[in-house]
């Protein structure tokens, strides 16, 4: 298969029976087309896989005869839709599209089959799919350590549809506007045969709906099918609005824009009773948990467009944080009791990320009222103080920063890293920072100039330290050096921790050691930018995939921390923006990946698809490129000279007014929906 982008999108060409897989998700399941006309998987978010991967086949015919194996097709991948368009056979000419609302737990698919010839013609349509009995097992032995033997049941409910039943919320709807010309089911696999005949220059339009979990009313499936063509259009909808988010001349930058935006629009899940957050992934969702940093990552690209989501991912981490301070990696939520529990505690990452997105948050919406809201007894106000008040705890007396315990609790946890964590110290810094501007507008000046003062010590103790050994990884307490080049590095241009000069020098040695076209050392020529390099030298620091080069943490390209290095760089306007910013793009293009994935690598392939954080080239565009990152004490809105040229932003959301802001001729031109600035 041929990618390409489009704008918001891909554009894929090739023989039909290719696949072309491409992730969709809302707030309560997530799925993935096949490019063939079915569903290869979904689940429920936070509970269930439903189908078994990859078990959906699918095939047709036209007065019999199979359809060649020559025959084209264009696949179109946008936000929640799939559409294929297939090269007309026999006189039949055929598209199939296949979406998801925002907020609906149904998958719709519609075969729309065009008879162009002069007579009638029989169109024979036969796919199956086999339901994930294994999944059912495997929740039950993970929350009630114990699963029984099922047998999946299947009612046929009309000529229609039908259900399959594993158990009272394991259960697989499907319902159509055609009769089945034939139902066969065994055990939880089902094959499903569908004839028509269509009449010279007609069209039929066969639709069919799933959906999965607990058990809905018919009349809820009836309501699905009816609404099948407003569904489309919402989805349509929410398509034109995210390709509307950036336009430009570059046609790669506009592409790029909506495949990351989509990405975290498509990682919010609300899944009722107290959680509404970002999970981090097609991969990530059972147990259902959102994550401290995936989710401050994720968020960044979608606070501007959404913030009332953003308040929901705080809220729901706050009950995470410990009366001690300390934070886990991510907060699961039990759906069966609708209790929070912590998942892999204490990360030394994490507080600093709890008190940058609430601080991130007040920046963007000045919606103070958050800090009042109360989580378990306490303010989140006051967790936030506990929170880095427990960092605080791990700083000598006669220093300013924390020295981290030998573990591998933070973003790189294949490698275990004790003492000065450059990467922790950057988050720390830039945490102490924002919470003294946020005391400063609340005019409480005790606490301000103290959280003011511990960043700037922690700041100037950091660059003595790298005056010292150089730019470095990480330090430990015995004086041992990891110092290789990190592109975590980047939070020290974007934190303002180095100076003007301090920061070119760091950028040129990034771009000598990190981007893979100017690494003459690495050996795979020119496939994206590397985490880190040389690789990590301390074996015995390294666990798991990090153990290989070019892989994971160890020299893998992660696009999220691309994305990081790119706004780096177009903050600080150098020239080499674009690579980092969209070479990750192009190769995704190149292996057939329509979603922004977690990492990739010239030897061990990729992560998850559909990976929320991996959305963060779009906030590099909009916060880097245009500058549209505000500062919490700011009143006015402060924009840079995009690189790229003339370009426009739609629907931002910026302190309880939507705006729109066009650069052209030189300036730029800031609509509001309530004036004109």
């Amino acid at each position: 298969m041929k990618h390409e982008h489009i704008q918001g999108g891909t554009l894929s060409t090739g023989l039909w029976h290719v696949p072309v897989e491409y992730d969709v998700s809302n707030t309560m399941l997530m799925a993935q087309y096949d490019g063939i006309g079915g569903i290869r998987k979904y689940s429920v978010a936070g509970k269930w896989r439903m189908l078994k991967e990859a078990s959906w086949y699918c095939g047709w015919s036209v007065n019999g005869e199979l359809t060649h194996n020559d025959v084209r097709k264009q696949v179109t991948c946008r936000g929640k839709k799939q559409r294929i368009a297939y090269d007309t056979f026999r006189s039949v000419n055929m598209n199939v599209e296949q979406y998801c609302h925002s907020n609906e737990n149904v998958l719709y698919t519609v075969y729309q089959v065009h008879n162009t010839g002069g007579s009638a013609v029989t169109f024979d349509l036969h796919f199956g799919f086999e339901i994930d009995v294994e999944s059912y097992y495997s929740y039950n032995i993970r929350r009630f350590r114990k699963a029984e033997a099922v047998v999946p049941a299947v009612t046929p409910e009309n000529s229609m549809g039908f259900t399959m039943t594993i158990a009272e919320d394991f259960s697989l709807q499907y319902r159509s506007n055609h009769s089945l010309e034939q139902l066969v089911h065994e055990d939880g696999r089902c094959n499903i045969h569908y004839r028509l005949t269509i009449a010279p220059g007609q069209t039929e339009r066969l639709v069919f709906v799933i959906t999965a979990g607990a058990a809905v009313a018919v009349t809820q499936m009836d309501a699905w099918l009816a609404a099948s063509q407003t569904a489309a259009a919402a989805v349509d909808k929410e398509n034109v609005w995210l390709e509307e988010t950036f336009s430009s001349r570059d046609k790669e930058l506009n592409a790029l824009y909506g495949f990351c935006l989509n990405a975290s629009l498509s990682s919010f899940k609300d899944l009722g009773g107290g959680f509404r957050g970002y999970f981090a992934g097609i991969d990530y969702q059972s147990p259902p948990r959102t994550y401290f940093r995936d989710g401050y990552w994720t968020l960044l690209p979608t606070l501007p467009y959404k913030p009332d989501w953003v308040r929901g991912q705080i809220l729901t981490l706050a009950n995470g944080i410990l009366e001690n301070g300390s934070c886990p990696s991510a907060v699961i939520y039990n759906q069966d009791n609708g209790q929070y529990e912590p998942f892999w505690p204490d990360h030394y990452d994490s507080p600093s990320f709890f008190a940058m997105m609430i601080y991130d948050y007040l920046a963007w919406t000045r919606d103070f009222s958050l800090l009042e809201e109360n989580v378990n007894g306490n303010t989140v106000e006051a967790l936030m103080e506990k929170a880095l008040g427990y960092l605080t705890s791990f700083v000598p007396q006669d220093g300013y920063l924390f020295m981290k315990p030998e573990n591998r609790r933070d973003w790189a946890d294949n490698v275990f890293r004790e003492g000065y964590a450059v990467y922790d110290l950057a988050l720390y810094i830039r945490a102490l920072s924002g919470a003294s501007s946020i005391y400063c507008l609340l005019g409480q000046t005790e606490k301000a100039d103290d959280y003011g003062n511990r960043s700037r010590g922690a700041q100037e103790q950091l660059k003595h330290l790298m005056k010292e050994d150089g730019f470095f990884n990480y330090k430990n307490s015995n004086g041992a050096v990891e110092p290789n080049i990190s592109i975590e590095l980047s939070l020290l241009i974007l934190y303002g921790i180095l100076d003007e000069a301090e920061q070119q020098s760091l950028l040129a040695e990034m771009a000598a050691q990190l981007e893979t076209r100017n690494n003459k050392e690495q050996l795979f020529g020119d496939w994206g930018t590397m985490a880190v390099y040389p690789f990590y030298k301390h074996v015995h620091h390294l666990v798991e995939k990090t153990m290989a080069p070019y892989r994971y943490h160890n020299g893998g390209d992660w696009p999220y921390m691309s994305g990081i290095y790119a706004w780096a760089k177009l903050w600080a306007k150098d020239e080499g923006w674009r690579y980092p910013l969209t070479r990750w793009f192009q190769a995704s293009l190149e292996n057939g990946w329509l979603t922004p994935i977690e990492y990739y690598g010239p030897v061990y392939g990729k992560g998850s698809n559909l990976q929320g954080w991996s959305a963060m080239p779009a906030a590099a565009m909009l916060m880097g490129g245009a500058g549209l990152w505000p500062r919490l004490e700011d009143e006015e809105l402060a924009l840079h000279t995009p690189p790229w040229g003339d370009c426009t932003f739609k629907h931002i959301q910026f302190r309880g007014r939507t705006y729109r802001l066009s650069f052209a001729g030189g300036q730029w031109d800031i609509h509001s929906d309530a004036l004109k600035a």
